[in-house]
């Protein structure tokens, strides 16, 4: 794999993660709406895109850091979700 593409898939993977994270945080909170989503989504792409063409290892640290804390609490609510699940059906 060639190094410009290997870069694309680890931080565009990555970059992926941290704007639907940031999408959804938005969303939860009711600052944005369903509609508004995928224009803030390309704003946030831009950004992250130019913040990585101007101080790569900077931005390629925070993207990887975010990215991990939101799969974590991504992870982290699912395992909750399913684990209060299995104990209602236990329950009922």
């Amino acid at each position: 794999m060639t190094e410009g593409l290997k870069d694309l898939v680890i931080n565009g993977i990555s970059v992926v993660v941290v704007i639907y994270g940031v999408l959804e945080a938005l969303k939860q909170a009711g600052w944005l709406k369903s509609t508004l989503a995928p224009v803030i989504a390309l704003a946030i792409g831009l950004i992250i895109s130019s913040a990585y063409a101007l101080v790569p290892e900077a931005t390629g640290v925070a993207v990887r850091g975010l990215s991990l804390g939101i799969a974590a609490g991504v992870l982290y609510a699912g395992v909750k979700k399913n684990a209060e699940n299995a104990k209602g059906d236990r329950d009922g």
